[in-house]
C-alpha cells in the first residue's frame, strides 16, 4: 500500500535485541515494505529501572559506556535490516534512524513517537509469565496506554497461554477449507453445521452482504 502523502510513514520499532523484538523489527520491515515513503526509527531504551543496582557514584559513567556500546550495536543491526528490506522489498526510499535513550522503556518509547508525530509502535512480547505479570503490566501493555498511535505488538507463534488461562484451540481443518471454498457464506464444515448442546459453544457467523440464513448455530 504506497503512502501518496508528502509525509513519510514513521515506525517506531523497540530493539533490546531478545528473540521478540527480532521478531518486532521483521514486521516493522514488513510494515514500511507496504508504505512509501517510510522511516524506520529503530530505538533501544537503557532501562533506568535497573539504575539502583550501580553505585551512585559509578552510575553516569557506567550508563555512558552502555549507551555508547549500544549505540555501535544498534546502529549495525539497523544498517542491516535496510538493507534486507531494499534487496527484498526494493524500498529504497525507506530512511533508517537509531535512537538509544536511557528512562523507563514504555515511556521513552511512547515519548519518542510523540516527538516524531510517528504513524505506528511496533514491540515485542513473549505473552508470557502469568496473571501477576499481566495485572503490574508489561512493557508492550504500558506503551498501548502511553502511545499516541497505533500499536502493533508481535509474539512468538509457539508462544505458551498466561498461566491458568485456557488454551486457544487451533481451528478445524475442514472448516477452514469451507470458509475459504464458499467465501465466508459457509462458516462451518458439515460435522460442525448441527445444534450445539451446551449454551458456551454456541457460535454464529454470517457475512453480511449476504442475507442472514436460517442455518442453526455452529459448535466450537
Amino acid at each position: 500500500m504506497a503512502n501518496h502523502t508528502s509525509q513519510p510513514f514513521r515506525i517506531v520499532v523497540g530493539v533490546d535485541f531478545s528473540d521478540t523484538s527480532m521478531l518486532a523489527l521483521e514486521e516493522a520491515l514488513a510494515q514500511a515494505a507496504l508504505r512509501s515513503p517510510s522511516e524506520l526509527h529503530f530505538t533501544n531504551v537503557i532501562d533506568s529501572d535497573h539504575a539502583d543496582f550501580v553505585p551512585p557514584a559509578q552510575r553516569h559513567n557506567s550508563m555512558i559506556q552502555i549507551a555508547d556500546g549500544m549505540r555501535d550495536r544498534l546502529g549495525k543491526t539497523a544498517r542491516d535490516a535496510l538493507t534486507r528490506l531494499r534487496e527484498r522489498d526494493g524500498a529504497a526510499l525507506s530512511l533508517g534512524f537509531a535512537h538509544v535513550r536511557v528512562g523507563a522503556i514504555a515511556e521513552q518509547l511512547a515519548s519518542l513517537a510523540t516527538e516524531l508525530r510517528a504513524d505506528l509502535i511496533v514491540v515485542g512480547t513473549h505473552g508470557r509469565r502469568g496473571m501477576r505479570r499481566l495485572m503490574m503490566g508489561s512493557v508492550a501493555e504500558k506503551t498501548v496506554r502511553l502511545a499516541p498511535c497505533p500499536v502493533l505488538v508481535v509474539r512468538p507463534h509457539d508462544f505458551h497461554a498466561l498461566d491458568q488461562l485456557p488454551p486457544i484451540e487451533a481451528p478445524c481443518p475442514e472448516c477452514v477449507a469451507t470458509r475459504e471454498r464458499t467465501g465466508g457464506s459457509q462458516w462451518w464444515c458439515a460435522d460442525h453445521t448441527r445444534e450445539p448442546d451446551l449454551v458456551h459453544i454456541y457460535s454464529r457467523s454470517d457475512r453480511l452482504d449476504q442475507p442472514l440464513s436460517p442455518a442453526p448455530f455452529g459448535s466450537t
